[in-house]
């Protein structure tokens, strides 16, 4: 019997990798091969652009952007037909090993749809070395190991601040930034170092699951994981050239073929962000693993790394003194002045985040002047994971609604 069932699941796997990525409203459906309730989903590989297109609620517009150093990068614009004038538009940075599709898997439940809905700008970001950001201008590839030594300062001071500085111009007034994990940490480091330039182009951060201070005791495998990465860092960059987690295509759609092999793809990330069973609906599970998984710079997890260990939120250590005396003028890296952010935060914790925990949430809320601070909330769920931001069964209950009331309170001033 069960080698029986063991050829059905991998006919049922081999059936599903040459027909393309479905998507079923029900465990048992996956793993029936003349279910009717299964469909093919068209998100499942498509760009930023084409799946809001597929919402018909705004117009869409690719911005290639180039940095200072030469790095070109993908921001999506999203304008809604119906558009309020009074409305601050909101510039969005995904998080780690993810790309701005982590927005937008789930549809009229994502914060994306939502914030067109009440007729705001939308400006999503895919950060250097993800799928749609892999260009430079500087004649270095990304199959190179250095086109991967750049930090996460370097998403902040460039990617976010450009894009923040696109949507303030385009718009003539002042945006929200949205982040999730790096991209809140990317936010951070930039308004900690530019203060004014913030204070001038924003209203205010919308910071979920913050990750700024970091510790080895953190319940997150990252943090078991954190004293060997000096150890096999020469072999990770050796390895894979300085690029962490490449996307295989292959692989993730294999992933999706049944939903054993989806379990297997869940299990695998409990460790580093918390397991909270059945709260990813399995009709849109697929599409998550097909679109979520991104690339990223291995300097960007050796500056976590050294976060950990130093139980700090402190700039890049070149483990060079001369380089570090050249770029801070110290021969060690100064921590980032969270005290000098002066723009006002609002940070949104999940009680079961092993990665981004709200003891250290906690930690950066009392770093702020009190000027900054805005609102702590705790999202309403014991089990909330760091993933549970972007793919929730109650999404909209649990996270896009009480971020919509806290950006709307921003704009006019209210931080309770």
């Amino acid at each position: 019997m069960f080698h029986e069932k063991t050829s059905v699941l991998v006919l049922i796997s081999l059936v599903g990798y040459c027909l393309g990525v479905k998507v079923c409203p029900t465990e048992s459906d996956y793993n029936n091969l003349f279910s009717t309730k299964c469909s093919e989903n068209p998100d499942a590989g498509a760009s930023p652009k084409e799946i809001v297109d597929r919402w018909n609620i705004s117009t869409q517009t690719e911005h290639y952007l180039v940095t200072s150093d030469g790095y070109v990068f993908l921001v999506v614009q999203c304008v809604p037909y119906i558009e309020d004038l009074s409305a601050a538009a909101v510039v969005l940075g995904h998080g780690i090993a993810l790309n701005s599709r982590g927005y937008l898997n789930m549809k009229n439940n994502t914060l994306v749809y939502n914030l067109l809905i009440h007729k705001h700008q939308v400006y999503l970001i895919n950060f250097r070395g993800t799928i749609f950001s892999t260009n430079t201008t500087n004649g270095i590839s990304i199959d190179q190991f250095e086109y991967w030594t750049f930090t996460y300062e370097h998403l902040g001071l460039e990617e976010v601040a450009i894009t923040i500085s696109l949507a303030k111009n385009i718009t003539n007034r002042k945006v929200v930034y949205v982040g999730f994990s790096l991209g809140t940490t990317a936010a951070f480091a930039l308004c900690s170092l530019k203060p004014i330039f913030c204070k001038e182009a924003l209203v205010g951060i919308v910071a979920l699951a913050p990750v700024a201070y970091l510790d080895i005791l953190i319940p997150s495998a990252l943090g078991l994981l954190a004293p060997i990465w000096p150890v096999n860092e020469h072999f990770v960059k050796e390895k894979y050239n300085g690029r962490i987690m490449p996307r295989n295509e292959n692989e993730l759609k294999l992933y999706t073929s049944n939903s054993i092999s989806m379990k297997i793809f869940y299990n695998e990330r409990i460790l580093f962000f918390g397991n909270n069973p059945g709260s990813i609906p399995w009709q849109y599970y697929p599409v998550c693993i097909i679109n979520n998984p991104d690339a990223i710079g291995h300097n960007v997890v050796e500056h976590f790394d050294q976060n950990i260990l130093a139980a700090q939120f402190r700039r890049f250590d070149y483990k060079d003194k001369n380089k570090n005396t050249a770029v801070y003028g110290t021969p060690d890296p100064p921590n980032y002045a969270v005290p000098d952010i002066s723009v006002k935060v609002s940070l949104m914790t999940g009680k079961n985040d092993l990665l981004a925990t709200e003891k250290n949430a906690l930690k950066l809320w009392n770093n702020l002047s009190l000027s900054a601070r805005c609102t702590f909330h705790s999202i309403d769920e014991p089990n909330f994971t760091h993933e549970n931001f972007m793919q929730h069964e109650y999404l909209f209950e649990k996270l896009v609604n009480p971020a919509l009331t806290i950006i709307k309170n921003m704009e006019g001033g209210i931080c309770s």
